[in-house]
């Protein structure tokens, strides 16, 4: 119709119009099957267009899988290298414990069968429990000449002057016949928090010692401190 429209418009009159009818057939033919063409290649694109995102999701998801089983693989692996982790800090918790306990049982056996001593820990120990009650004043009387109880009675004079205390080393009791065995720490019959802090220090330190209060002397202070250092007797750390 659109052809016959131009040609009569434009075609001038008594010209032949059979080649021009056949001329439109032939075109809408033509544009017929380009129309089918079209649909089929619209249909064979969205066939394939759908086959292809099939296979692109069915990939996205076999990785996504393969990703997930090796992130539970990773885990599991983590979870037993955590689990071995502690397993070797019980272990060597446990081997420490032991190791100490052998340590101090052997230090026990080299105080009973050597020297009296203060080690730098147990000087530490007194300085950190006693430099509150810095100024206090104290009196050690050593009643032997024995080297170990001179020994003895200069590591015991040397931590409590590191805790700030008034220390009196008396050597003038050397002569004393029977020489007295052990400490003997000398204390009012109400001790103040300086003395009582001290005699619990020697308990922490299980340095063994006897104890002696006044009762009867009303004359003295309560923070009235002496203590003997005697022999050392066979029978304890001291």
């Amino acid at each position: 119709m659109l052809l016959t429209l131009i040609y009569a418009i434009h075609v001038p009159s008594g010209m032949d119009l059979l080649p021009l009818k056949m001329n439109e057939a032939s075109w809408l033919g033509f544009f017929q099957w380009l129309s089918i063409i079209a649909i089929v290649i619209s249909l064979v694109g969205a066939i394939c267009s759908n086959y292809f995102e099939n296979r692109v999701t069915s990939a996205m998801k076999s990785e996504i899988a393969r990703s997930n089983q090796k992130a539970a693989e990773a885990n599991a692996v983590a979870a037993n290298a955590n689990k071995r982790t502690e397993e070797l800090k019980a272990e060597n918790l446990k081997l420490a414990v032991e190791l100490e306990k052998n340590r101090l049982a052997r230090l026990e056996i080299e105080r009973r069968v050597g020297p009296r001593y203060i080690s730098p820990e147990e000087k530490e120990t007194i300085i950190s429990v006693l430099r509150p009650y810095a100024g206090q004043r104290i009196i050690i009387r050593v009643v032997s000449r024995d080297p170990e109880v001179q020994s003895f009675a200069t590591d015991v004079n040397a931590a409590l002057k590191g805790a700030g205390w008034q220390v009196t080393l008396d050597n003038s009791s050397v002569q004393q016949n029977p020489i007295p065995y052990g400490i003997r720490c000398l204390i009012s019959k109400q001790p103040s928090d300086s003395v009582l802090a001290f005699l619990s220090t020697l308990k922490k330190l299980t340095i063994d010692f006897t104890e002696q209060r006044l009762v009867e002397a009303t004359d003295i202070p309560d923070d009235y401190l002496i203590i003997h250092i005697g022999l050392k007797p066979s029978y304890s750390r001291n």
